[in-house]
């Protein structure tokens, strides 16, 4: 161990690291984001945009919670399944073009300050607490993660691995049909 004064740094991490969601791709191009929005904007279902834009669904959903957080899409009433279009207006056009101008590629990244890396102990704590039908809230406190955005990302891949079954559970802990649960996502992130 090199020593460093009083305090000795350990030469190997004595965790294992979990990467959550690594096999995802967060890079959309420009055009393509726009096109979502659009979408979203016309009433389209997350599974019609998801299937039109020929993209892998988390990598969707990662999109839509990122541009949700900085206010370029809006709220719909039914959320993600296809609803009414929704007006545009000018507040809304200037929203996104300040989001999607000034970037320095022709590249919009999401979820770039998500921490995305846990240890075994937190993951296999986690799904032994979601079998047990704990809420997320109460799994972030028990896992010791302050925000509950880490734990849905967790929940995420966990499920689309297959490793839990997330579907009719909602974040709240609540049982729901297998075609609100993205919904109770989206809505726990806001």
């Amino acid at each position: 161990m090199k020593k460093r004064g009083k305090y000795k740094k350990p030469q190997y991490r004595t965790k294992a690291m979990y990467i959550v969601l690594e096999h995802m791709d967060f890079d959309w191009e420009i055009d393509d984001v726009r096109i979502v929005i659009e979408m979203w904007d016309e009433g389209h279902s997350l599974a019609f945009i998801t299937a039109f834009m020929d993209r892998d669904e988390l990598e969707m959903l990662a999109l839509i919670f990122e541009l949700h957080y900085r206010g370029v899409l809006r709220e719909r009433s039914s959320g993600i399944f296809s609803s009414k279009s929704l007006e545009k207006t000018q507040s809304h056009i200037s929203r996104v073009t300040a989001t999607l101008t000034g970037l320095e590629e022709d590249v919009f990244t999401v979820m770039t300050k998500e921490n995305f890396i846990f240890t075994q102990d937190q993951v296999m704590k986690f799904d032994e607490l979601w079998n047990s039908g704990a809420s997320l809230e109460e799994i972030a406190k028990k896992i010791k993660r302050r925000k509950i955005k880490d734990v849905v990302h967790l929940m995420l891949d966990r499920s689309f691995n297959e490793k839990i079954n997330a579907v009719p559970i909602a974040i709240d802990g609540r049982f729901l049909s297998d075609g609100d649960f993205m919904g109770t996502c989206i809505k726990s992130i806001q």
